[in-house]
């Protein structure tokens, strides 16, 4: 396994590169399935499908999808047959809104 982890490691680090992120932890149960984690922190799952093909599919698709980095997704799984899911990372509120007053109005200052 533990050959299988580092022969993994080179392809994805091969494959990540032009996209600025490097894989920060690889973890392989004994079903071959497992969960790569990148120094962005996302997290790549994968299941019976060769996550090295699969992150090359994907990483092809971010252009038509408009994006044009990882930093926005939390995970993507690779667990179907045809296709991945993707989380996205949660962007925090910046607090409520404001109340609008409609009634206050604001002059120019002369000056």
């Amino acid at each position: 396994r533990e050959t299988q982890a580092i022969d993994l490691l080179d392809r994805l680090q091969a494959g990540l590169f032009p996209t600025g992120v490097a894989v920060r932890s690889v973890s392989i149960s004994e079903r071959l399935s497992g969960v790569i984690v990148l120094s962005n922190g996302l997290q790549l799952v994968f299941g019976t499908r060769d996550p090295v093909e699969a992150t090359r599919q994907f990483l092809s698709l971010l252009p038509r999808m408009g994006v044009k980095s990882l930093d926005g997704f939390n995970t993507v799984d690779f667990r179907y047959p045809r296709g991945f899911a993707v989380t996205w990372k949660t962007v925090e509120p910046m607090g409520p809104p404001r109340p609008v007053d409609e009634h206050r109005k604001t002059r120019p200052k002369s000056g």
